[in-house]
């Protein structure tokens, strides 16, 4: 005959078991449970995503190429140019600071979307079903988001080597003003411009903080009430009211 169980001993147990039955219905908090696979869906909706932000990287590159291409028509080498005094070339000075803020964070963001790409493509749910179009479209990504990140530091070094010193002692400011002619002819793409604060972008009535935006097709009016007609808009322009 077994001894009976001591009245300390009977409590521990009885603890015991009324613990192991709290902690069977408690669940993990959803912070801490492991992240759902992705599906074939989401990978695809991510490399298009990627396209869509790879068409941000060009067309602020389109823009800023073209601000420093009259950059270098204003100020040849051998001359100097004092962007705190020249209207034209403080306008330059911060068109170009502006497209180049805005063509970093969009190379950047292709970085980081094509990262995902590159992790996600080796999944147990994606990497089966993936075609040979499919690893195709990612090395093409990838080798887009070099390029991008490698033009994006191009732009910087040259707006440091020969705009920054032009415009030390002052702060160029945004002003309205038209873009430029695109030298390719029949580019397709959005068009990258600045909209200023206090204007109002149409037809699609956007209204301006003083950032750069894209215009599907370059094709827009200013207007605050958009009674105007839209008309063909140059790459790195300053819109305002």
């Amino acid at each position: 005959m077994r001894s009976p169980l001591s009245p300390r001993l009977l409590a521990r147990c009885t603890a015991l078991l009324a613990l192991t039955a709290v902690l069977s219905l408690v669940r993990p908090h959803p912070a801490h449970a492991a992240p759902a696979a992705p599906s074939i869906q989401e990978f695809v909706a991510l490399m298009d995503a990627v396209d869509e932000r790879l068409a941000d990287s060009a067309s602020t590159a389109t823009a800023l190429g073209l601000v420093h291409a009259r950059w270098a028509e204003l100020a040849p080498p051998g001359t100097r140019v004092n962007a705190c005094k020249d209207s034209a070339a403080e306008s330059l000075a911060a068109r170009s600071r502006a497209f180049g803020d805005a063509h970093r964070d969009a190379a950047e963001a292709v970085r980081a979307l094509v990262a995902q790409v590159e992790r996600q493509q080796t999944a147990a749910t994606i990497a089966p079903l993936l075609q040979r179009a499919d690893l195709a479209r990612v090395r093409a990504q990838v080798t887009a988001s070099r390029r991008a990140l490698r033009t994006q530091t191009a732009f910087a070094d040259w707006h440091r080597r020969h705009i920054e010193p032009a415009s030390r002692g002052c702060t160029p400011a945004l002003r309205p003003g038209p873009g430029f002619a695109d030298p390719v002819a029949g580019r397709r793409g959005d068009v990258a411009v600045v909209l200023l604060d206090g204007a109002t972008l149409c037809p699609s009535g956007l209204k301006g903080t003083g950032a750069v935006v894209l215009i599907p097709s370059g094709k827009g009016c200013i207007s605050a009430t958009c009674d105007c007609t839209a008309a063909t808009i140059s790459p790195g322009a300053v819109l305002g009211p």
